[in-house]
């Protein structure tokens, strides 16, 4: 069974696991049984997973922030984001086929609590910003690659002599920025994953009390990183208030690349935007809506006739993000205090968790919640399977087995 589940949740589907178990197991499986082995464990370990969040929530206030367990971590970082999969509703499938602009497509909830180490200074460990964040070619992609900045939203002119955008910029004499050393950055542990398709409230219950589980909630230093979504931010604060909030610094340099850029990439436009990136790496927010206020009287206000990618209407977009954000925007203290300031392990615990559940051939129904905790389980650092396993054995050696009569 450990090895059917664990073939289930490291393919790409059914049939391929009961192929991968007939080669290597040889063990004749079919995959609608493996399919609805996935529903029946998973289902057990979901019900654990709930069973540690009303622990959790059956704990008075003061309770809620010691640790059940002995070793505490130094650091401890909760981050979420959304996933998506397909899933086919049966008892509304009629009305879903009649509807031209209904999708099957649902967003999964996916949160990573990781265990880290980190250094603490008594000045900015790296007061200038990185050399990839003043690059105009990686910059360039890596607003392409990030979620929400795909697609049009004012990328630098392009020209077959220069595919980037970035000739003139490219002459443009700038102050040589520092490399941000590995030693600087926290350094990641142990990571456990939630994952599951309910609602945020649900969603953050169970990240709670995993977090709780693990001692999070008794940390010495704790950080909740996510990107400016107001419901990542609203469970944050009610069931992580004493972490300490930090927005993605990827997502807010991004924001600040398109404004100052303006879909032009010229020299001084550049160099516009090397100065705001500065100053939003060294958390100086205030001195940065200030600069951008300033190019916003220069351009005007957005106009009725912008469109979504205009300069005017990125620049606007910016300031109100960076307004919004701001409490969360303290770079420099967060590097001072050894605190995580990006949302990649997220970024890459969601493609980990996509992989094996997303695609457009591949529609869930009853099995989607099962299978995305049993592959949560699987990319897990943790123990939680190995416990589990060993308890659902004794479980089922201490029933009593009778013989039938003759």
């Amino acid at each position: 069974m450990v090895k059917t589940i664990h073939a289930a949740s490291l393919t790409g589907s059914f049939a391929e696991a009961s192929e991968n178990l007939s080669v290597l197991a040889e063990a004749e499986i079919s995959a609608n049984r493996i399919g609805r082995l996935v529903t029946r464990i998973g289902t057990e370990r979901m019900a654990e997973v709930q069973k540690q969040a009303l622990e959790f929530e059956a704990l008075p206030l003061p309770a809620r922030k010691t640790s059940p367990v002995e070793i505490t971590p130094e650091l401890a970082c909760v981050q979420c984001d959304g996933g998506r999969l397909q899933i086919r509703d049966r008892l509304n499938r009629g009305d879903q086929a009649k509807d031209s602009k209904s999708t099957f497509w649902r967003e999964s909830k996916v949160g990573a609590l990781i265990k880290m180490t980190g250094k603490v200074y008594d000045h900015d460990p790296c007061p200038e910003i990185p050399r990839i964040f003043v690059d105009p070619r990686r910059m360039s992609r890596l607003t392409r690659e990030i979620k929400g900045f795909s697609g049009d939203r004012g990328e630098p002119a392009k020209n077959e002599a220069d595919p980037d955008g970035s000739k003139e910029t490219s002459q443009l004499k700038l102050i040589e920025p520092n490399e941000l050393h590995a030693d600087v950055r926290p350094e990641p542990l142990v990571r456990s994953v939630i994952a599951t398709t309910q609602n945020m409230s649900e969603f953050g219950r169970l990240l709670a009390g995993q977090a709780y589980s693990r001692g999070f909630m008794a940390a010495t230093k704790k950080a909740f990183v996510c990107d400016g979504m107001a419901c990542n931010w609203k469970l944050q604060e009610k069931y992580f208030p004493h972490f300490t909030p930090i927005l993605d610094f990827v997502h807010a340099i991004c924001y600040v690349y398109h404004a100052a850029i303006g879909g032009a990439a010229t020299a001084q436009a550049w160099e516009r935007y090397c100065q705001w990136a500065q100053l939003l790496w060294s958390g100086e927010t205030e001195a940065l809506l200030k600069k951008m206020k300033l190019h916003q009287a220069e351009i005007g206000l957005p106009e009725s006739a912008d469109s979504d990618s205009s300069p005017r209407q990125l620049l606007a977009d910016a300031i109100r993000y960076v307004t919004n954000q701001q409490s969360r925007m303290k770079y420099a203290e967060y590097r001072r205090l050894g605190l995580p300031s990006t949302s990649a392990p997220i970024e890459s615990t969601i493609k980990q968790v996509s992989r094996r559940v997303k695609g457009t051939e591949k529609f869930w129904s009853v099995n989607a919640d099962p299978m995305l905790q049993l592959r949560a389980d699987m990319i897990s650092e943790t123990t939680h399977m190995d416990n589990f396993w060993s308890q659902r054995s004794e479980n089922l050696s201490s029933f009593t087995h009778y013989k039938m009569a003759g």
